[in-house]
């Protein structure tokens, strides 16, 4: 396994996922074989081989990845950042890396990915609100609610196909996880 981060082993595993994403638009995963992703990133299998182990290894990257990027965008929020500027961020994220959000977020068989992110979301919320004055059972549940309920309102903007702007989108969730909060 390659284990250098430079320009061409970044690029390459930028090229491999984004064949596995495109990929996984119409395939399962469990049905994508390494060559099929080969194919689709125009790299060879050994190239392949290099920095991964199977199809699951490279999605195991991606998701990482992207869950990586999203918690660093919301341990953003400090007191003295608007959390509204956070989640304008956000969705512009998601609406820029739409295909990997169509593809992780809204396919029945990315439940793991869901799973794992809603995980993490939960986990930084709370550490985040750990100044509330509230008991944390009920602290917890609340943030079940905005995390679960914001990803679906996510996933059905994304399904849905950005059927409204992103400041719209951003202040709706963002008004919801206010009023939950109280």
């Amino acid at each position: 396994m390659a284990v250098k981060n430079n320009r061409r082993t970044i690029m390459t595993k930028r090229l491999l996922k984004t064949a596995l994403i495109e990929l996984m638009q119409e395939t399962p995963i469990n049905k994508i074989t390494i060559k099929d992703i080969c194919q689709q990133a125009d790299l060879s299998r050994s190239t392949f081989y290099l920095h991964y182990t199977d199809q699951y290894g490279l999605l195991n990257d991606l998701e990482s990845e992207v869950i990586t990027t999203i918690m660093g965008q919301i341990k953003k929020i400090t007191p003295d950042l608007d959390p509204l500027i956070v989640c304008r961020e956000f969705t512009s994220y998601l609406h820029k890396e739409h295909t990997i959000f169509r593809t992780l977020l809204c396919q029945q068989e990315n439940l793991h990915f869901q799973a794992k992110l809603i995980e993490e979301l939960h986990k930084t919320s709370m550490e985040l609100l750990a100044f509330s004055s509230e008991d944390n059972i009920r602290l917890s549940y609340k943030v079940d609610f905005i995390t679960q309920g914001s990803l679906s309102i996510f996933r059905n903007w994304i399904f849905h196909g950005f059927d409204m702007a992103e400041d719209e989108i951003s202040e709706l969730v963002f008004d919801l996880c206010c009023q939950a909060l109280d």
